[in-house]
């Protein structure tokens, strides 16, 4: 599953450094597993675009 790399080279970055997470994301719970991570940007395509309704499935991402 995509969402767990980031998990995995989060700890490798500096701390300096913004993470953002670029693939496999599907749910509010992917988004909320790498925030815990410190993960601080994502990247929402796939999911949005096949989507019938992409502003719904949005606001279900931001937890709306």
């Amino acid at each position: 599953m995509y969402p767990d790399r980031p998990l995995e080279l989060a700890p490798l970055a500096p701390k300096e450094v913004t993470l953002v997470a670029a693939s496999g994301l599907k749910t509010r719970a992917d988004i909320e597993r790498l925030q815990a991570a410190g993960i601080k940007g994502f990247l929402i395509g796939e999911t949005l675009v096949t989507s019938g309704d992409p502003g719904k499935r949005l606001r279900e991402f931001m937890g709306d």
